[in-house]
């Protein structure tokens, strides 16, 4: 698209994507992309030299158009990467056609919600005490789901395979199952049919959460569970499920307790128990204001996003005097400007309980 814009003084340029069902059910496509200009053209004798490192067409003015000759070597290469194949058609001086043909691609599902639960309701919703066990294998996953959950009156039981799910399902009798599908051990689909299979836990609803976006996958997961996420988990997806299960209302301005079950510690919470002089209903919305800020960083992990959460952090600490804010802050500052990308996603992860200690 550059190199059309580029080489086009006058006309136009035009950008198109065809898909190609190759089976029934539309699981998996032919996606074929076209840039097509009125530019310059190439000639017949060129049409692949423009392919190779280093090589512009001849003629061509470097002062002019600029440019080193890798941009179409680079795009070969990965297009090639991706098992596809590039290819030109071009006249001199009519313009050329550049065409990337993408075979057998996996189609992803489609995020389908029913509009039963509207997202007004579902920024201000309160959830009525209930019991939730989470099973997931990942450390990270189970921290990050319950800083989600954090704010309401939940027992969150985990459980790091489907073997303890099963038996915790039978001891704890929650109100609703998180259930990761792949795991060591025993995997969420052979948990779930145990657990249906047994009298007393057959009632429970279970939402899968699984890392496929595959349609094939994604079907059966329809047809067997009663709901499925997909990950990474967005806070309004997690909320929006949930709430088709568990009772809830509007919610009023509190901080409901909390209480977590058998939670695994596999790093140190060094931040101690912070105090500050600051009247309470502006602490409690600088607390608010960091968990809404905290759950957008989570959903994407973009180190631009954790370092500007890490900069407000910095700066309301000051405000607050807060010691214990201020210098979490900077500790995560200080791993995004390092790349330190696993220290980074545990203390983002670490953040509601600190947050909660405030």
């Amino acid at each position: 698209m550059g190199n059309a814009i580029k080489f086009t003084l006058e006309g136009c340029v035009t950008v198109s994507v065809q898909i190609i069902e190759k089976d029934s059910h539309g699981t998996v496509v032919d996606l074929i992309f076209e840039v097509k200009d009125t530019g310059i053209g190439i000639p017949e004798n060129q049409k692949q030299l423009i392919f190779e490192a280093f090589k512009q067409m001849e003629g061509q003015s470097t002062r002019r158009f600029g440019g080193t000759g890798l941009g179409l070597s680079i795009t070969r290469r990965l297009v090639e990467i991706m098992h596809g194949k590039i290819t030109v058609e071009s006249k001199l001086g009519a313009g050329s056609s550049f065409i990337v043909t993408l075979e057998n691609v996996n189609v992803s599902a489609i995020s389908e919600h029913p509009g039963s639960v509207p997202e007004s309701f579902i920024k201000n919703i309160c959830f009525e005490p209930a019991t939730i066990l989470l099973v997931e294998d990942i450390e990270y996953n189970r921290i990050l789901i319950k800083g989600y959950l954090e704010e309401f009156d939940f027992t969150i039981i985990e459980a790091v395979n489907g073997d303890q799910s099963v038996e915790k399902a039978a001891i704890h009798q929650p109100d609703l199952i998180l259930m990761d599908i792949q795991m060591p051990i025993l995997d969420g689909y052979s948990a779930f049919k145990i657990i249906r299979a047994n009298p007393y836990t057959s009632h429970i609803p279970v939402i899968a959460i699984t890392a496929s976006v595959m349609r094939e996958e994604t079907l059966k997961l329809k047809e067997e569970f009663d709901s499925f996420l997909a990950k990474p988990v967005r806070w309004e997806d997690l909320i929006r499920e949930i709430a088709k299960f568990l009772k809830s209302n509007l919610k009023e301005n509190s901080f409901p307790k909390k209480t977590f079950v058998d939670v695994k510690e596999e790093f140190q919470f060094k931040y101690k128990r912070g105090s500050t002089s600051i009247d309470p209903e502006i602490l409690l919305e600088a607390k608010e204001r960091f968990m809404k800020k905290w759950r957008e960083v989570s959903e994407g992990m973009f180190i631009e996003d954790v370092q500007e959460f890490a900069e407000e952090l910095i700066n309301s600490a000051e405000k607050l005097n807060c010691s214990m804010i201020w210098e979490y802050g900077n500790d995560l500052r200080a791993t995004t400007e390092s790349l330190e990308i696993e220290k980074m996603q545990q203390l983002v992860a670490q953040f509601p309980r600190l947050n909660d200690k405030i």
